[in-house]
């Protein structure tokens, strides 16, 4: 968790496979920052490769954490930040789909590119 002095206000946040080499709890950490660094109404757009790797190359050593579209779901929708008048900041997801151009130029099946919208939103706290 951030220091409550520091504050960012960014209208975007963009990643690009990143999240995959986060363990969980570091993706947990990093999700809420990046709620914190939004500004109100403010979008996070991320691609991941999806459930398992896009190339035929074997590492004997990949941290890399493949998740399905659903985890990243369920993970950002279950962050949550409580603000001093009592309302909830959270994220909402807007879209997520699988990154077309990505799966047609790919001719293996494990190529499993997703994009993801995600909005900052704001509710009364009796609301959650």
């Amino acid at each position: 968790m951030l220091p409550c002095c520091i504050h960012f206000s960014y209208d975007v946040i963009f990643s690009n496979w990143l999240l995959m080499y986060l363990s969980d709890e570091e993706l947990e950490q990093l999700a809420m920052n990046m709620l914190q660094w939004l500004k109100d109404d403010g979008y996070l757009f991320f691609r991941e490769s999806c459930y398992h790797s896009s190339g035929d190359m074997k590492n004997s050593e990949n941290p890399t954490v493949y998740r399905t579209p659903q985890m990243y779901t369920n993970l950002f929708s279950a962050v949550k930040q409580q603000l001093p008048n009592g309302d909830i900041s959270a994220f909402e997801v807007v879209t997520k789909r699988s990154v077309e151009a990505y799966a047609k130029v790919c001719v293996t099946n494990n190529n499993h590119l997703y994009s993801t919208n995600i909005k900052k939103t704001f509710a009364a706290a009796k609301s959650f």
